[in-house]
């Protein structure tokens, strides 16, 4: 997954971390409703290189956090 592969070039998550556990905390996240679902995740979410990470490889996981656009108010 190229997510992990990225969080593993950055040196964001250890050597060891799989995609495996990537998946559980990503359902575990999908799960979670409450403004900490970002916790679910061992890596820092708010690291520029997690971010940048993800908007290239997962930008879905970003959907979240963006803001809808009300130009007109």
């Amino acid at each position: 997954m190229a997510l992990v592969d990225c969080l593993h070039r950055k040196n964001l998550v250890p050597q060891n971390y799989t995609i495996d556990q990537y998946r559980k905390e990503s359902d575990l996240y999908m799960n979670d409703t409450s403004e900490h679902a970002f916790d679910r995740f061992s890596f820092d979410i708010n690291d520029s290189d997690t971010l940048t990470c993800m908007a290239t490889t997962a930008p879905t996981l970003l959907q979240p956090r963006l803001e809808i656009w009300k130009p007109l108010g």
